[in-house]
């Protein structure tokens, strides 16, 4: 297999939806912890889109929301720069990679997500297909799903399943918001940076017609106030890590916005929140494959359980005996490939004993 070939992924934006998809969902946190709207600040905003640098005025709705650029068609986040003076530099993520369909563009006004789907080439898988388990007969009421978001392209949004229309596929949602208690997860949930798992509650409710933007299904414990769930990793679950995490990233996140991850098993969750990881690193000579690694003489390490929020997002995998073919580590994973960034080189640190020597993950 030649492992430069592309195939067409079935992933889509769920953050293309500007009128429907509540701000919530890129701020990350439920409105209702959010304090009331100043009725001195104008009506409109000023913003510009970062890759042609063409300037637009928006209602004030859209602040700090995902848009899409009608002169050059990237996707850019509304920063108010009438407010700051200059907006902060926007790094290139994974929505520089999606390729217009039919549709018509954002105009700061509504735009339907089944519109304007995006499309991503991604690696070829060697040993799965994930994509069966998006077809439309696995789509059922009361189940949660993780989308795509629109910071980097990875599957962080979730939305459950209200009612499955069977005739003409379609489905209504409702996304979920985080809802955080802790002061330190509220600042970061309202400066928009990611929240993967973690306490949510039910916000806006849609119809969709579209399997692309559902990446996998998600285990979930219902809340204790109604309409409130619990989504935390699960044993056996394959996770990203943000690489060097800080939960005072929430303080400057305009510099914490180019994430790097490292990818661990979850081995155990405990009775006190902490959670039992082992580290993985990319075999070499496979597209994604996967395998655990000792480090430091240690097979494994613990996440305190008030540092959820190091999780960036689940990614879809499947475990390996090793009877595939020619050098495939028994109990590796092959990792869905549309649920990691684009260059899996610049990522990973691959099976070397050079490398891994000096390898510089710190756990905690």
């Amino acid at each position: 297999m030649i492992l430069s070939d592309k195939r067409e992924c079935t992933t889509q934006f769920a953050g293309q939806n500007i009128s429907d998809v509540p701000s919530s969902h890129f701020s990350g946190v439920n409105p209702h912890q959010q304090p009331p709207p100043d009725s001195s600040i104008r009506a409109s905003f000023g913003t510009y889109c970062p890759f042609c640098n063409i300037k637009y005025e928006y209602d004030r709705e859209f602040v700090n929301r995902p848009l899409r650029c009608q002169h050059c068609s990237k996707l850019f986040i509304a920063y108010d720069i009438t407010a700051q003076g200059a907006a902060p530099e926007v790094p290139g993520s994974r929505a520089d990679v999606y390729k217009e369909a039919a549709g018509s563009m954002p105009n700061g006004n509504h735009v339907n997500l089944d519109d304007d789907s995006k499309f991503v080439n991604c690696l070829d898988l060697e040993f799965s297909n994930f994509d069966k388990d998006k077809e439309e007969d696995r789509f059922a009421v009361d189940q949660i799903w993780a989308c795509y978001d629109s910071v980097d392209g990875m599957p962080r949004f979730y939305a459950k399943i209200r009612k499955v229309f069977t005739r003409n596929f379609k489905l209504k949602i409702t996304w979920l918001e985080a809802d955080p208690n802790d002061e330190s997860e509220i600042k970061w949930a309202e400066e928009g940076l990611p929240v993967g798992c973690g306490k949510f509650v039910g916000g806006k409710s849609e119809e969709t017609k579209d399997r692309l933007m559902y990446s996998h299904q998600i285990v979930y414990k219902n809340g204790l106030k109604r309409n409130s769930f619990v989504i935390y990793p699960q044993k056996g679950e394959i996770w990203a890590l943000f690489k060097d995490w800080d939960i005072k990233w929430g303080s400057d996140p305009e510099n914490h916005t180019k994430f790097k991850f490292d990818i661990v098993e979850i081995l155990d969750v405990h009775v006190n929140g902490s959670v039992s990881v082992a580290l993985l690193v990319k075999v070499k000579g496979f597209v994604s494959l996967f395998k655990k690694t000792a480090w430091g003489g240690l097979n494994d390490r613990k996440i305190p359980g008030n540092e959820h929020l190091r999780f960036s997002h689940r990614i879809p995998s499947t475990k390996l005996t090793g009877a595939e073919r020619a050098g495939v580590p028994p109990g590796s994973f092959e990792l869905d490939t549309a649920s990691l960034p684009d260059d899996l080189e610049d990522y990973y640190y691959s099976i070397n004993p050079a490398v891994l020597k000096g390898l510089p993950f710190e756990w905690v």
